[in-house]
């Protein structure tokens, strides 16, 4: 019964007189405006609402919500973590705009949520708060297409952290000490910078060209003082403990040459960043280019640790084409 979708869990309740209710004491909830069909409005607010009201104070252990402009969103969410769900997934329709977690009906403080999963809202710093602060069982957090107003991720129980093609409308501090593994895909507007996490393990961060200009690389690492003392953060230079680091930045060719000017002139992006703990590289490029040997003398220095360089040529698209018409005739 805990696998079923919400409206057949409640349709349960009439297939016998000792079922009736059976379905209010299910953990799990998974709410769906899809299967509303053309009813997915009023009429999915109504019986997501009656629904609740129902179940009463029953605890939950996991709530999976996907909602489509139903204002009434918010407050189901928070209906979940008050009754002690570990898990939690609330995603809005991608062909809505962003749904507001409006501050006074989103309360995200818990003691018992490991698991957050957001997809499509709009989050600001006062609903975030309490993720930082007030939740010291979270070790899930998941972000995905969101528009953040948030000026750092700092809970200290975090282990895990994906943040999927949000748009950052202000500088986002990363600064989870506890975080072991972190994703981030196509961040818009700015990237995120990320203080040195010492537990980190693995890396993946993946930009697009929006981010590559000589300038930005050289403003990409900054320092700040904190009591006294300068904390040093960035997009590359807070990745220096982790063992496992996939880089996806797809240079113009002037950046690229710019990248690997020899000293003094290199940025200091290039010049100040150090992987100690880093095994293995692999790098993928096209055949004949001759920047690879530049590249390998580069990391030779800031990779102490590096015991494998695994090297993978491909022969550029257009040599490709060329080559399967050219085989096509001969056959």
């Amino acid at each position: 019964m805990s696998t079923l979708p919400a409206l057949e869990l409640v349709y349960t309740g009439m297939l016998s007189t000792r079922w009736r209710h059976l379905w209010t004491s299910s953990a799990y909830l998974n709410i769906d405006v899809n299967q509303f069909g053309r009813h997915r409005g009023q009429k999915f607010c109504n019986f997501v609402n009656r629904m609740l009201r129902q179940r009463g104070s029953s605890l939950l252990d996991a709530l999976r919500l996907h909602s489509a402009d139903t204002r009434d969103a918010g407050s189901w969410i928070t209906y979940a973590i008050k009754r002690s769900s570990k898990v939690v997934e609330f995603s809005e329709d991608i062909d809505c705009e962003p749904f507001k977690l409006d501050y006074g009906v989103v309360d995200f403080t818990s003691i018992c949520l490991k698991f957050l999963v957001l997809n499509n809202v709009c989050i600001d710093a006062n609903v975030f708060y309490p993720i930082n602060s007030s939740c010291p069982a979270l070790e899930n957090l998941e972000l995905r297409d969101c528009s953040l107003e948030v000026p750092e991720i700092s809970s200290g129980s975090l282990l895990h952290l994906d943040i999927d093609n949000c748009c950052l409308f202000e500088d986002l501090l990363i600064s989870s000490s506890s975080l072991m593994s972190l994703c981030i895909k196509n961040p818009q507007h700015r990237a995120p910078m990320i203080m040195t996490l010492p537990c980190l393990e693995v890396a993946i961060v993946i930009l697009d060209e929006f981010f590559h200009s000589t300038d930005e690389l050289a403003d990409m690492d900054e320092g700040e003082e904190q009591d006294g003392e300068e904390i040093n953060h960035g997009i590359v230079s807070g990745l220096t403990k982790a063992r496992s680091i996939e880089l996806i930045a797809p240079l113009r060719e002037e950046v690229c040459e710019y990248c690997l000017q020899e000293p003094p002139t290199a940025p200091p992006l290039v010049k100040e960043f150090t992987a100690d703990y880093l095994k293995k590289i692999t790098i993928y490029f096209w055949l004949g280019d001759e920047r690879v040997s530049k590249l390998l003398m580069l990391l030779a220095p800031i990779c102490k640790s590096l015991e494998d360089i695994k090297l993978i040529p491909s022969t550029p698209p257009g040599v490709r084409a060329f080559v399967s018409r050219v085989q096509r005739i001969i056959k």
